[in-house]
């Protein structure tokens, strides 16, 4: 009895990590798998689709992440509208930094308020 018990237990928590895999939008595929196997030096594989998603904003890593946490910081402060977001950073072309929101709001990391305002997921 215990066997089967234990049996069940391995594949609930194997399904749950499948079922993660393919629901996840907010992170690389292979970093997923890599993690899973238990590796620790993970990087993105910019192939998978999340990845390929992400390198339509043309940013590097380091400039989408530094971007995406300014953006965050700013919207902490204040729910804005997504054109407000835009005219924080000046010296980046406002296109891209729809991209970005657009794309933060496609993967959970914000949401759209009723009253069109941008607020992080968390609140």
């Amino acid at each position: 009895k215990q066997n089967l018990e234990d049996r069940k237990q391995r594949f609930i928590v194997r399904s749950n990590a499948f079922k993660e895999f393919i629901l996840n939008k907010n992170k690389c595929r292979s970093m997923m798998l890599l993690s899973y196997f238990g590796e620790e030096n993970l990087s993105r594989c910019g192939t998978c689709d999340y990845c390929r998603e992400r390198n339509k904003l043309e940013f590097n890593d380091i400039e989408m992440e530094s971007i995406s946490n300014s953006i965050k910081v700013v919207i902490q402060q204040k729910d804005m509208l997504p054109h407000e977001v835009a005219l924080r950073f000046p010296n980046y072309n406002p296109e891209k930094i729809a991209a970005i929101v657009r794309w933060m709001l496609d993967n959970g990391e914000l949401k759209t308020l009723q009253s069109g305002l941008i607020t992080l997921k968390s609140n």
